[in-house]
């Protein structure tokens, strides 16, 4: 769907109602709007500029969508952040783990000696 041949901006209603379509496929998979550009243009042969065009009237059309879409966007990046985060805690634990002596060494956990509790 690239740019009609000596055209400005010349596209069709077939062609607008298909990015749409692609666009609100892409929605539902949470990409930001740089990376549905991209898609597009990459598997679509979408020209950017079209995508852009359609992306600007949804906005139009459905302010609210996409103000709660932008929250769950930050959201996902959010949890991906997250689920890193706790990634890497669960690596170092293991590596703490592996890296304690097996016996317990100084820090043994035994109430042995305590006394006062005969």
């Amino acid at each position: 769907m690239a740019r009609p041949r000596g055209a400005t901006a010349a596209y069709t209603w077939a062609q607008i109602k298909s990015v749409q379509s692609l666009i609100e496929r892409c929605l539902n998979t949470y990409m930001t709007q740089a990376e549905i550009i991209a898609t597009l243009q990459v598997q679509a042969d979408v020209d950017p500029a079209l995508t852009c065009l359609v992306w600007s009237k949804l906005e139009e059309q459905n302010p609210d969508f996409f103000l709660a879409y932008d929250v769950r966007l930050r959201l996902k990046d959010q949890i991906v952040a997250f689920n890193y985060l706790v990634e890497q805690q669960t690596r170092l634990l293991q590596k703490l783990t592996l890296s304690l002596p097996q016996d317990g060494g100084a820090m043994s956990t035994s109430m042995d000696g305590l006394g006062g509790f005969d």
